[in-house]
């Protein structure tokens, strides 16, 4: 696509993540360089792509750096928090999962609230929350 003289955008950055996602492991490198072209094209606040790089992290089991793309987003996105709680509950970390779900249902901060029925917050799905029974079960985590 660059050999050709186009420029990728937001989207294309979603689906190379997403395919990444979806080999992981072979595909870490890969995904390792084009996290860094997103970060040199700027494209590191889209929501959308901001929730790849999450669930790209998560997949790999790199939660740190999943928690750090997540910390830097300057809003809340339905994909990033969806993909962060998703990520602990594949590494069986109930505790955290069931946090940040929580957090997400009642806002980062006491000036913003984050509930499933408000058009501008954050919205679990179907994926989150079962990623959240999941991750129960596997830790033997009570609700």
């Amino acid at each position: 696509m660059r050999r050709e003289g186009c420029r990728p955008n937001a989207s294309t950055y979603v689906a190379a993540l997403k395919a990444c996602s979806n080999s992981i492991p072979s595909s870490l490198g890969f995904g390792s360089e084009v996290k860094a072209l997103i970060y040199r094209g700027g494209f590191e606040e889209d929501g959308d792509l901001a929730g790849s790089l999450v669930d790209f992290h998560g997949k790999a089991g790199d939660m740190v750096s999943a928690r750090q793309v997540f910390d830097s987003l300057p809003g809340d996105g339905d994909e990033a928090w969806s993909a962060l709680i998703t990520g602990y509950g594949r590494q069986g970390d109930a505790s955290q999962a069931l946090t940040l779900f929580h957090e997400m249902l009642q806002g980062r901060s006491s000036s913003t609230k984050c509930h499933p029925d408000t058009a501008s917050s954050p919205k679990w799905n179907t994926s989150t929350a079962l990623s959240i029974f999941s991750a129960e079960l596997t830790s033997g985590f009570k609700v």
